[in-house]
C-alpha cells in the first residue's frame, strides 16, 4: 500500500509539472506572437514603400527619356485593365524590361481587411495642396494606390510618413476615384482633401467613408 501512495504522488506532481509547463509555454508564445505581429507590420511596411519608390524611379526613369505622361504605359499581361487605345511600345511600359524595368509584385494578404486586392495606377485624383489645385484634369496627380488595407496598418503607415492620425485615427476622406485604372490618360477631377494639417502629403493613408475601408496612396507624379 505504501509503494501505491508514492506512485499516485508522483502522478500527480507530473500532471502539475506538465499543466504548469503548458501555462508558461502558452504565456510566451502569446507574449512572442504579439511582438513579432508588431515587428512584422514594419517589415511590411517598408516593403510596401519600398516597392512604391521603385515604381517612381521606373517612372522617372522613361520620363528622363523623354516619354510623356501619357505615353507612360502600366500594361502588362499579369494585370488586365492598363492597356492605352493606342498600343504603347515595350520601350514606354513600367513593367518590361525595354522600358522601366520594373517587376510586378503583388501585395501581400495579410495587408488587406477581408477582401484581398491589388495594386493599382490611377489618374483620376489630384491630392489637395499637392503641385497645383484646380477644377480640371490637368491637376491630377499619378497615384499608386492600395485600397481596403487594415485600420491598425494605415495608422502605422501614417506614423512612418510623419501624417497626422486625428485623435489616434487615420484622416477621412469621401467620393473618391481610386479604382480607374491609368491607361495613358487622367480622368475624372476628385480632390483628395484629408483637412487641414494632412493635405499637400505625396504619400498618406486614409479612411474612404464612402467604402468604409482604409486605403493608402503614393504619388508618382505630381502635377
Amino acid at each position: 500500500s505504501e509503494s501505491g501512495n508514492v506512485f499516485v504522488f508522483i502522478l500527480i506532481g507530473v500532471v502539475l509539472f506538465a499543466a504548469l509547463s503548458f501555462t508558461v509555454a502558452r504565456g510566451f508564445k502569446s507574449t512572442t506572437t504579439s511582438a513579432m505581429s508588431a515587428r512584422d507590420a514594419e517589415l511590411v511596411i517598408s516593403d510596401m514603400l519600398n516597392y512604391a519608390q521603385r515604381v517612381e524611379r521606373a517612372v522617372n526613369r522613361l520620363r528622363r527619356q523623354n516619354v510623356t505622361e501619357n505615353d507612360i504605359s502600366f500594361d502588362k499581361p499579369i494585370v488586365s485593365g492598363y492597356n492605352h487605345a493606342s498600343a504603347q511600345p515595350d520601350e514606354h511600359k513600367v513593367f518590361h524590361p525595354s522600358g522601366g524595368a520594373m517587376k510586378w509584385t503583388t501585395p501581400q494578404d495579410k495587408i488587406f481587411a477581408g477582401a484581398t486586392g491589388n495594386w493599382i495606377i490611377t489618374g483620376a485624383n489630384q491630392v489637395n495642396d499637392l503641385g497645383t489645385d484646380c477644377a480640371s484634369t490637368t491637376c491630377n496627380e499619378l497615384l499608386l494606390v492600395l485600397t481596403n488595407i487594415k485600420e491598425d496598418l494605415c495608422i502605422r503607415l501614417n506614423n512612418r510618413l510623419d501624417v497626422p492620425n486625428p485623435s489616434d485615427a487615420p484622416p477621412a476622406d469621401s467620393g473618391n476615384t481610386l479604382l480607374t485604372l491609368f491607361q495613358g490618360s487622367f480622368t475624372s477631377d476628385h480632390d483628395i482633401d484629408l483637412g487641414a494639417g494632412n493635405n499637400g502629403n505625396p504619400s498618406a493613408c486614409y479612411f474612404e467613408t464612402d467604402s468604409s475601408r482604409y486605403n493608402f496612396y503614393y504619388t508618382l507624379i505630381t502635377r
